[in-house]
């Protein structure tokens, strides 16, 4: 039992520096934001290329890849809010994790544009 809770303990602390390293990593020089684009050839999601939660949840991944966060993400370790917002069937999705949030939308033509904000 005693190994168990050590155990426990020892990869909840590991869970929490890898968090704590993506935060510094993604916005490293940057400020409290960081914005990438990507083409939507490059994000797996469904067949019709429209924006949803898991295309929002691979470009979040992509970006975290890219910037070096070996955080990999998924729906134990973060909350995906897809909304249509300014306009119909033009949705943005909202990936909130512990260390901050991604807005990811899709314009009208073959960009993903994504938004990393660290929490205040």
């Amino acid at each position: 039992m005693k190994i168990l809770l050590i155990g426990t303990f020892l990869l909840m602390q590991s869970a929490f520096a890898q968090e704590e390293h993506c935060d510094r990593i993604i916005l490293a020089g940057s400020g409290d934001s960081r914005h990438l684009t990507f083409y939507t050839g490059e994000v797996l999601s469904n067949d019709s290329e429209m924006m949803d939660a898991k295309m929002a949840l691979n470009t979040s991944n992509m970006m975290n890849q890219k910037l070096d966060c070996k955080t990999q993400l998924d729906e134990t370790n973060s909350e995906i809010v897809c909304s249509d917002v300014l306009l119909k069937n033009h949705h943005i999705c909202n990936v909130k994790t512990v260390y901050g949030f991604y807005l990811v939308y899709k314009d009208y033509v073959d960009t993903v544009h994504i938004t990393f904000n660290r929490w205040d």
